[in-house]
């Protein structure tokens, strides 16, 4: 007896099908009810591609046997929000992804490490020497030949959409979120730089900075990673090095068009440009804005004679409801989820200045 069940694939899993089934819709007939993972397959998609798997509304793993009339629902890797653990058919992301690329991406191999990502790669590697050291090493298998990561052991691996090199590195970048895993790397290779023999640039002390600066990585004329450097308590120098901190900042377009202009005058790809201001860095991210503004209000409320403590009702207003994990993280060091004020939030286009992100209003009540 012939059975029939619909598939449905998600975002960038489309960029697998054929062109007629580009929306994601795909209908497939069976006689011998087979694995979820074996069909997925059979429309062109690497199991190593697939988050989440829903059958019927309910999560499945790769083994779960397709039944007639099922509607299969398959998801990339979510971005934007945790996932289910129980949910997940793919394993737990490593904390810092380890690479092993096939001998097409020599040129992504030399930018991965260059920027400090352990990364091995060997042109005469065989497919299944690369998918034994991606087993054995644990490592992420980066390929542009989807057949290679349809192996039934291989766990970890990512198809490469894009042809350049550089653009190979934003896009890896991205997928990995290896922007915030930079800057625990620029910690951990500070030393190395101490070993150098080499001639030093002394840079001018410039008083404005107040001890901050905003650095982003530029490759290929686009910024791919941005942090701000904090100097320590008594220290003007925000080197990391000496006791320094730093967050992983969303910067704004002007400064967004001067790290790339700086790294264009110099003729670089791959470029660290500082920006420093008058007024200090500015702050895009949301728990660093948030935290400021609620910093504000109690200084305000002190003048008062009053404190957080006595705040009834909060109204915050977010640019990106996106941000809303790093606000609600920030908000909940000023407020007891069970015994704070009443909260309402609102989504708004834009807010009076260009790079503020979150704005809060308060209503307190003061005991007379």
């Amino acid at each position: 007896m012939t059975r029939y069940a619909d598939l449905r694939f998600y975002a960038e899993l489309r960029d697998f099908l054929s062109s007629d089934r580009r929306s994601g819709m795909v209908g497939r007939s069976f006689d011998v009810p087979g694995s979820v993972k074996d069909m997925i397959e059979a429309c062109g998609v690497p199991h190593t591609e697939v988050e989440v798997i829903l059958a019927n509304g309910i999560a499945v793993d790769f083994s779960y046997q397709v039944q007639d009339r099922d509607r299969i629902s398959i998801y990339p890797p979510f971005q934007d929000f945790d996932v289910e653990p129980t949910w997940r058919v793919s394993p737990e992301p490593l904390p810092e992804p380890r690479f092993v690329l096939d001998g097409h991406l020599g040129r992504l191999a030399r930018y991965l490490r260059l920027l400090g990502f352990d990364s091995v790669y060997d042109m005469e590697w065989t497919d299944p020497e690369l998918v034994e050291i991606s087993t054995r090493e644990d490592r992420v298998l980066l390929t542009r030949d989807v057949g290679l990561l349809m192996h039934a052991v291989l766990t970890r691996g990512y198809f490469v959409r894009v042809t350049d090199p550089r653009e190979q590195l934003i896009e890896v970048a991205r997928r990995f979120d290896l922007c915030e895993i930079y800057v625990c790397l620029i910690h951990r290779n500070i030393n190395a730089f101490k070993t150098l023999n080499a001639n030093l640039l002394v840079q001018e002390f410039v008083r404005e900075a107040n001890g901050k600066d905003l650095r982003c990585l530029v490759i290929n004329n686009k910024v791919v990673a941005a942090i701000e450097r904090k100097a320590a308590t008594g220290e003007f120098r925000p080197n990391l090095a000496i006791g320094g901190s730093s967050a992983v900042v969303r910067i704004s377009a002007k400064e967004r068009r001067l790290a790339i202009d700086a790294a264009k005058t110099l003729g670089l790809n791959v470029a660290g440009v500082d920006i420093i201001d008058e007024m200090g860095t500015k702050h895009l991210n949301i728990e660093v804005q948030t935290r400021e503004v609620l910093k504000n209000i109690e200084r305000n409320l002190a003048k008062e004679g009053t404190s957080l403590k006595d705040v009834v009702d909060v109204t915050s207003f977010l640019v990106n409801m996106n941000d809303f994990a790093g606000y609600n993280k920030a908000y909940a060091e000023f407020f007891n989820a069970e015994t704070g004020p009443t909260r309402t939030t609102v989504a708004v286009h834009q807010l009076p200045h260009p790079d503020l992100v979150v704005e809060i209003k308060v209503m307190a009540y003061k005991k007379q």
